[in-house]
Order: structure tokens, then sequence, then C-alpha cells
């Protein structure tokens, strides 16, 4: 994360970052950020690689064709060394 996840969010929105991966998620931080990002036509996702909800652990918003090498490298967070 490079600041807040709404802003984060919102720099994948305008191109200025291909992905922004979080971990950890609240529902007030990522709300704004997540509309944001799918009205630009960013894929916003778990990280278990479904749609994003209101319950998702963390969020994966990155630009098209690199979602699916993404979530290969992030992996589920107990296959993740530590």
């Amino acid at each position: 994360m490079l600041g807040m996840a709404a802003t984060d969010l919102a720099w994948v929105a305008d191109g200025s970052l291909d992905a922004s991966v979080m971990f950890d998620n609240k529902l007030w931080d990522t709300s704004a950020g997540v509309l944001i990002a799918r009205e630009a036509g960013v894929e916003v996702l778990d990280v278990d690689g479904t749609r994003h909800t209101f319950n998702s652990r963390g969020t994966v918003a990155v630009a098209g064709p690199l979602a699916a090498e993404l979530l290969g490298l992030i992996g589920e967070p107990e296959q993740r060394p530590i």
C-alpha cells in the first residue's frame, strides 16, 4: 500500500498503478475506492479470486489481463511463507 486504501484503488482506476493488494479489509476504508475502481473498469476481487464484497477478507484491484497472474502469486493466506 502506498497510502489510504481508497487512494490506492483510485490510482489503479486512473492507471497510475497496475494493481493494489490489501490483505486486511475494513468496509469504511475500501468502499469508495472499490466503487471508483469498478466504474473505471478495474477488476476488484477478494484474495481468493471471487468478486469483492462487503465480507471479503482482502482486496485485489487489478487491470484486466494481470488478474490471473497476480492471484497466482498471492495464493491463499495459509499458503504464503512466513
